[in-house]
């Protein structure tokens, strides 16, 4: 047994142990992760109809005549001005912001059109689920990885969640609303550390040591690990019960500020959708797998 137990522990060489190729070592670092963030509008949630589409739909009998260019120039403008009002956009409901967004963007003060518009986005059909995401972050739960949103929202994504049967496959949901700090802020992203930190304490998670490599210095060696390989794949996958460090968590967002300015502010690895990642079964891949670096697509 001493023997198996140097065979396994790092040396010059690694090992496959599917295989039983032997290769120098990397010098580059492959992520492995215990959780994994997600941002909610724009990442994991797509509103189903363009925002002017929607604003013109309830602004028009009212007397809106803008076109739709106009409206969606007028709405980013306003959606990225600072907000007086308060230190956060999004207080309880929201309903105060989302009133001046309805009203810079479409010139519409009657607040009839202001509350049709924010209770249409509280309902499921003003979303649908990112192609893909539920099947990969299932694949990622299976796994053992916990799950959580991290969103920019008010009160309204929980209910919009639950109604879309999609709540239930996160471990927590931290919405700035609820823990009053708002991306890029680390604030918000230490609240979903300590969230699943908890859970990882209480259930486990995927072990950030996996045995799918080995490393051994000889023949023998190899052949000890891959031995130990056959071993282990009779036996559950390994449990890690200590809390989340920051390194072993990722967050997935579309706003380069705020996704992942603000996450690796608070330690954490961040990809920013549409250029990190382009789908997320590239997600489930790097999550699982790790990053490939050169050398290696060569060798492929």
């Amino acid at each position: 047994m001493p023997e198996l137990a140097r065979s396994l522990t790092p040396a010059s060489l690694s090992v496959d142990l599917l295989s039983g190729r032997s290769h120098a070592p990397r010098h580059h670092h492959k992520p492995l992760y215990r959780a994994v963030l997600v941002d909610a509008a724009g990442t994991f949630l797509i509103p189903s109809e363009p925002v002017s589409d929607v604003y013109l739909r309830y602004a028009k009998p009212a007397g809106c005549t803008l076109g739709h260019k106009e409206v969606l120039h007028r709405f980013r403008r306003a959606y990225n001005m600072p907000w007086s009002h308060s230190p956060l956009r999004y207080v309880g409901d929201a309903r105060p912001f989302w009133s001046f967004i309805v009203r810079e963007s479409t010139g519409c003060s009657e607040p009839e059109v202001h509350e049709a518009i924010y209770e249409y986005y509280a309902r499921a059909e003003a979303w649908h689920v990112a192609p893909g995401a539920v099947d990969q972050l299932r694949r990622l739960k299976d796994a053992g990885l916990l799950l959580a949103v991290v969103s920019n929202f008010d009160t309204r994504l929980r209910p919009i969640l639950r109604q879309l049967g999609v709540e239930g496959l996160f471990d927590e949901v931290v919405v700035s609303a609820e823990v009053c700090a708002e991306k890029p802020n680390p604030v918000i992203f230490d609240a979903a550390l300590r969230s699943l930190s908890a859970a990882a304490v209480a259930r486990g998670t995927a072990s950030a040591l996996p045995f799918a490599a080995a490393a051994a210095a000889s023949p023998a060696a190899a052949a000890a690990a891959r031995a130990a390989s056959a071993i282990c794949a009779s036996l559950p996958p390994p449990r890690d019960f200590r809390p989340l460090a920051p390194e072993q968590v990722v967050h997935i967002g579309d706003d380069r500020r705020n996704d992942c300015w603000g996450a690796r502010a608070a330690g954490m690895t961040a990809w920013l959708w549409g250029a990190d990642v382009h789908s997320w079964g590239e997600v489930a891949d790097r999550v699982l797998h790790g990053e490939r670096d050169e050398e290696e697509e060569e060798e492929e």
